[in-house]
């Protein structure tokens, strides 16, 4: 999209209908405003988590059941998370998220996202979803503008001349941006075999793939005793460099030294 491309509240809200959708499902018939919050919470991480696991995870959790316990346990799950990494609720430790799984089996089993990513990407989680809940969350959650949107449907299906609100016609601009640092960043998980160093991922990316000039730094995680890495992030120097070296790929595998490394671009909304 063109950065002088102006793109209206109506085509906003319906590129987040299924958000819409998934949020309503979730909703008691009659909430509670706590149980709006913790609704809006859910949404919020959740549809953050689209933009790093290539999973449509709200899709998902649109078919289930409203009472299921599948989706009761999803609601639970990402409030905590988002509890412990958005509202800096310390007392919430990482132990306490030790068992999400029904939102590690919305992503894959495990393969990027389990209760460690969130400890060890805690704040770039709370860079995303608050950006989220700046600039999607204020439309995502307005009944009054979804309302009209409903009305001018059907508006198209009964009128010639169908008319949208002014409301629907006003400019959409986004109140904040992700870092920049984040923008350049991808991730890093070993699934299913034992970590390698930051060292010879650099090595590898610098000489084996001629990408001598692209990276910024590589942290892996530091884990608890009786755990090996799982985690890390890679900085690159620009988002154009990020591309390059991830040879256009969303996901890819290196094998490096006979460990296999998973790399996932983080593509934030804003």
């Amino acid at each position: 999209m063109s950065p002088n491309t102006v793109v209206r509240v109506w085509e906003s809200l319906d590129a987040f209908q299924v958000a819409r959708k998934a949020y309503e499902r979730v909703l008691a018939p009659t909430p509670s405003q706590a149980q709006e919050e913790v609704a809006k919470n859910a949404i919020c991480l959740l549809l953050w988590m689209e933009t790093i696991v290539g999973v449509k995870v709200l899709q998902d959790v649109l078919a289930m059941e409203s009472d299921s316990t599948t989706l009761s346990q999803v609601i639970q799950e990402a409030d905590a998370v988002h509890s412990y990494v958005v509202r800096g609720h310390d007392d919430l430790t990482p132990e306490h998220l030790e068992g999400i799984p029904a939102i590690t089996a919305l992503c894959g089993g495990g393969r990027l996202v389990d209760s460690r990513f969130f400890e060890f990407h805690r704040d770039l989680v709370a860079h995303g979803v608050g950006v989220i809940q700046d600039n999607v969350a204020p439309l995502l959650f307005n009944d009054r503008l979804h309302v009209m949107l409903l009305r001018y449907e059907n508006e198209v299906r009964l009128s010639v001349n169908p008319r949208r609100a002014p409301a629907l016609l006003e400019p959409f601009v986004a109140r904040t941006r992700t870092p920049p640092e984040d923008s350049r960043a991808a991730f890093v998980s070993f699934p299913d075999s034992p970590p390698t160093s930051p060292e010879r991922i650099l090595g590898y990316f610098e000489r084996v793939l001629g990408f001598k000039h692209h990276i910024e730094r590589i942290v892996m995680e530091q884990p608890r005793e009786g755990q090996v890495p799982k985690h890390g992030i890679i900085v690159f120097k620009s988002a154009e460099l990020r591309e390059e070296a991830m040879m256009n790929e969303t996901p890819i595998f290196f094998r490096i030294n006979g460990h296999d490394m998973w790399v996932q671009l983080y593509q934030p909304l804003f």
